[in-house]
């Protein structure tokens, strides 16, 4: 194992704007995004946490980011904030535009109302394309918690885009 040095370091700097996103979809909120990352990151240096030889540079940044938040935020990590886009964001180019967009903003909306942890299983899944073991690793939770919050996640999403359609 190795630990968190100069070229940690540079791991670091090198996955910031990804992790950053990350983030940033958590909580579309910059500010709080911007907190989050930070005390991540100097709690990821400060500690120097191990970099495991049978883990990828992607997935140990992952981890380290999740352990210091649990330890920065507690096991509510996350506030929620307001998940209404706005329709007017929607490009008027042309139906097929419209419709895709719309759809867009639909999942978007789901995925804003998804509880923290839900949230973060399906970016981690579905964005990061981390697997369900890697997940499971990451959160620090079990594999059958990971699908179990995957298939919660998709009935919740599904039930909110639903919702969203005004059936006249």
């Amino acid at each position: 194992m190795l630990h968190a040095n100069h070229s940690n370091y540079e791991l670091i700097k090198e996955m910031l704007p990804r992790l950053w996103a990350h983030v940033w979809r958590l909580t579309y909120d910059v500010e709080l995004a911007e907190q989050l990352v930070h005390s991540a990151c100097t709690f990821i240096v400060e500690q120097g946490l191990p970099l495991p030889s049978d883990k990828s540079p992607r997935l140990w940044l992952f981890w380290s980011f999740y352990r210091a938040l649990r330890r920065v935020r507690g096991h509510d990590r996350l506030g929620r904030k307001s998940c209404d886009i706005k329709t007017q964001a929607i490009p008027k180019t042309g139906l097929e535009d419209m419709a895709t967009a719309t759809l867009d903003v639909r999942i978007v909306n789901a995925i804003r109302q998804l509880p923290n942890e839900q949230r973060e299983i399906f970016l981690l899944v579905n964005i990061e394309f981390f697997s369900v073991s890697e997940v499971a690793y990451i959160m620090g939770i079990t594999v059958r918690e990971v699908i179990n919050a995957l298939a919660t996640t998709h009935l919740n999403m599904s039930r909110t885009i639903l919702n969203q359609i005004d059936i006249k």
